[in-house]
């Protein structure tokens, strides 16, 4: 292969000219297909197509006169909601909703239908109607009756009474809509923004799906504007300044930064293009793609220019300079590169399209760096106007300084790093899945931070939706149905993570009790199927405007649908309410299972799903990575010093997340595989040249683990700072996904530097002190010529 690769970089230094010609044709063609690349910022897009959870979810909303909701808080700022001004916001508030686009549906506290007995007769009205000119002997009434219904105590009102909910529903289409809920999103805060003019001394917030899938849109739009400029320009000036640094030289490091952002700009665009001719669809993990490629896209260009510099200084003519250079790194290069790749392909292993789009293109952005760096660079080089490198002041003083102190305190720095490992193994378990759409936003976005405040006043949001069989065209006005319809919801009821229940037996029973002078005893199903089909006749005739029974029962009344609210939205607690209610149905009423779905059902067991993919994944990767270094190296023992050395820096990071923050996700599921194939470049960097100082120069460990600080310290603390501020910007997302695995990487970046400042050498030290070699000298067989011996280690 490298006889290969220095054939390929011959051709690069011989015709420079075509090789950019080359390059500049193929990012064209790639370039080509950018405007076909689509936003989709749906929450929707995290899930595959195939997955049957999303069809169980899809059917039910097709079954029903039901789709995609938000809904608007009215809170008090002190006392409760029932005065005059309070219940007017509300009926003004819904009025206003019903000319949003696409509105199928608004209910509120104003507008329920609140049914009562009139006589020998049953009364559906409007809970509140106009409510500018109620008495205070009608606000108690209505206070009453609200308190004392069920589903509006729990679902439309807060347990202090100090705020309401008006829910708008749309059509099903809207949610895979982005123009759609685009639209209604911007009326939506415009209604909000006039409520809140209208009412100072009243709170309005919004949230919902449709008000979330339009916010994300916003907020990978505007992280594509801020994220990628930013980040572009951090890695450029970090690059420039080590340059400047080992050329000596402005010019040379501006010449060897335009060489680089050339290996960048066609490492990154490449990739999008593929992207775009795939039909894939950007989005919020998408949206970062170009910055985690530029990152990683810096450490071939670097190596490479560094050791250029180098081989200018020692007297070499710059095409002979630039060949050594590519021959001298072409193992180490290749290596982190292949590696990184099998790090980021490991994503496969996501339950999440997005995640496994990111993994496969980073992987192929990797893999074009590492093509780039090899031929565009080089030819790059060559072709912009010669400079002089000057030799500075011994730059690696502090490395050469750094290096002794770890060999005389290798033992302290052992004990230490094994001691912080086994802290951070202990406090891994703090961590626990939990994923929710509600909090996919940070808050400084409007809808995270009027998200926060309507889950401060109820608690939570989530809910779970069944569809329950009734058993035939009609079967939900038949007694035995109904009858363990209401055992069901009874037992629903009784359940402490429980919030409401929203069901069709509820109704019955209230209307029951309607028809029997409002007799509390009478709360109970009515005795004949002909009683149940007459009571809901009559109820569905009486509903006023915008209010329909085919939300809660099918057309040809076969099944019913019943709704939960759960008091948390912790995925754990999510899937085992759920995984208790499917139990509790298959044990006491099988003709009524239905498995319970809903958006955060789905993320939840999502969530689960993918955490346990990634360890696999993870767990796969560690395992290749491990065996290609020791196939290379041809020696397991330094395979499984990488195996150790990588894996402590990521045990230790998760460690401190689950004491700071305790929430694994999507996102920080994939930290592990990703940040081990980055990782792993410092390992390999660091043992390339402990090796070849050991086996070509014929130095002593300790001479070797100098000569590996002095070749290759400076460059791993210029990649790192690249790497952790780059990784650390996408902190400046408004997307929380993007907020916690670029924080999570960045911090197992930091501690992977110090793992291979420290642990690595003293560990290198401790081998040799016991006599345990790691290679067989016969076997060592390095693919480049050997290199003069270092001035400052020739009298060592």
């Amino acid at each position: 292969m490298y006889q290969s690769l220095a054939r390929l970089n011959q051709a690069a230094l011989r015709r420079p000219r075509s090789c950019i010609v080359a390059w500049l044709i193929v990012v064209a063609i790639a370039s080509a297909f950018l405007p076909q690349i689509k936003l989709n910022a749906s929450f929707r897009v995290f899930f595959n197509e195939s997955d049957p959870m999303v069809h169980t979810l899809d059917k039910l909303h097709g079954n029903y006169s039901t789709g995609e909701m938000s809904a608007i808080m009215v809170a008090t700022k002190e006392g409760d909601i029932f005065t005059r001004e309070t219940l007017t916001a509300v009926e003004e508030l819904t009025q206003a909703a019903w000319k949003l686009p696409k509105t199928i549906r608004v209910d509120s506290l104003n507008n329920f239908p609140f049914s009562r007995s009139t006589g020998d007769d049953i009364q559906v009205t409007e809970l509140v109607e106009n409510a500018a000119a109620l008495t205070d002997t009608q606000l108690a009434q209505i206070r009453r009756d609200a308190l004392s219904d069920a589903l509006i105590r729990t679902r439309l009102i807060s347990e202090d009474a100090s705020a309401t909910l008006v829910v708008v529903t749309f059509t099903p289409e809207t949610g895979e809509s982005l123009v759609d809920s685009m639209v209604i999103y911007k009326q939506a805060i415009v209604l909000r923004d006039q409520m809140r003019a209208r009412y100072p001394d009243l709170n309005f917030h919004m949230t919902g799906v449709v008000a979330g899938n339009a916010a994300v849109t916003n907020a990978a739009t505007r992280d594509g504007f801020v994220i990628i400029p930013l980040g572009m320009t951090c890695a450029l000036l970090c690059m420039f300044w080590f340059l400047r640094r080992e050329s000596g030289d402005p010019r040379a490091a501006g010449y060897g930064l335009i060489g680089a952002l050339m290996v960048i700009t066609v490492a990154s665009l490449i990739p999008m293009g593929l992207m775009a001719a795939a039909g894939i669809s950007a989005n919020n993990v998408t949206a970062v793609i170009p910055v985690v490629i530029l990152t990683l896209a810096v450490a071939d260009s670097l190596h490479i220019l560094v050791t250029y510099y180098q081989r200018m200084r020692a007297g070499n003519n710059r095409q002979q300079a630039m060949l050594e250079s590519l021959r001298i790194n072409a193992e180490p290069v290749w290596l982190t590169s292949a590696t990184t790749m099998i790090g980021f392909l490991a994503m496969n292993f996501s339950e999440s399209p997005p995640f496994q789009d990111m993994g496969n293109l980073v992987a192929s952005g990797v893999f074009i760096a590492w093509l780039a760096a090899n031929t565009l660079l080089p030819a790059t080089i060559l072709l912009l106007p010669a400079s002089k490198t000057a030799a500075t002041q011994d730059p690696d003083i502090s490395m050469h300084q750094l290096a002794a102190w770890v060999m005389r305190h290798y033992r302290l720095i052992l004990c230490t790093g094994m001691v912080t490992l086994a802290v951070g193994i202990s406090c891994v378990p703090l961590n626990r899945i939990n994923e929710s759409w509600i909090t996919y936003l940070s808050d400084s976005t409007d809808f995270g931070a009027d998200t926060g405040k309507i889950v401060e006043r109820f608690r939570n949001l989530n809910e779970i939706e069944f569809d329950i069989p009734a058993g035939g065209e009609g079967g939900v006005y038949k007694l035995p149905f109904l009858l363990q319809l209401e055992q069901f919801s009874d037992w629903l009821r009784s359940q402490p993570e429980v919030r409401f229940v929203q069901s069709v037996d509820g109704t019955l029973k209230r209307l029951n009790k309607n028809m029997h002078g409002d007799d509390p005893a009478y709360y109970r199903m009515p005795d004949t199927e002909a009683e149940t089909a007459q009571l809901m006749l009559l109820y569905a005739m009486s509903l006023p405007y915008g209010s329909s029974v085919d939300s809660d029962i099918n057309m040809n009344r076969s099944a019913t649908r019943l709704v939960i609210g759960l008091k948390s939205s912790d995925t754990a607690y999510h899937l085992g309410v759920q995984k208790r209610i499917q139990d509790w149905l298959r044990a006491n009423t099988p003709d009524l299972y239905h498995p319970g779905t809903g958006l955060t059902s789905i993320m939840s067991s999502l969530a689960h799903r993918d955490a346990k993919g990634m360890v696999w994944g993870s767990a796969l990767a560690l395992l290749l990575i491990s065996l290609s270094i020791a196939l290379v190296f041809r020696s397991i023992q330094y395979g499984l010093i990488s195996a150790l050395v990588n894996t402590i820096p990521a045990v230790i990071a998760f460690g401190i997340w689950g004491l700071l923050v305790g929430q694994v996700g999507l996102s920080v599921s994939i930290v592990f595989s990703a940040s081990i194939g980055i990782i792993v470049d410092y390992c390999l960097h660091f043992m390339s040249k402990y090796r070849r100082a050991k086996y070509e120069l014929n130095l002593s460990t300790e001479q070797a683990i100098e000569y590996a600080y002095s070749t290759v310290g400076v460059a791993l603390l210029v990649t790192t700072a690249v790497l952790v501020i780059n990784f650390g910007i996408l902190g400046l997302s408004q997307f929380r996904v993007n907020i916690y695995m670029g924080l999570l990487t960045a911090m197992t970046i930091s501690l992977a530097f110090l793992s291979q400042l420290f642990f690595l050498p003293a560990l290198l030290l401790l081998l040799d002190r016991l006599h345990i070699r790691l290679d067989k000298p016969k076997d060592i067989q390095l693919s480049h010529p050997a290199e003069s011996l270092p001035s400052d280690l020739s009298t060592s």
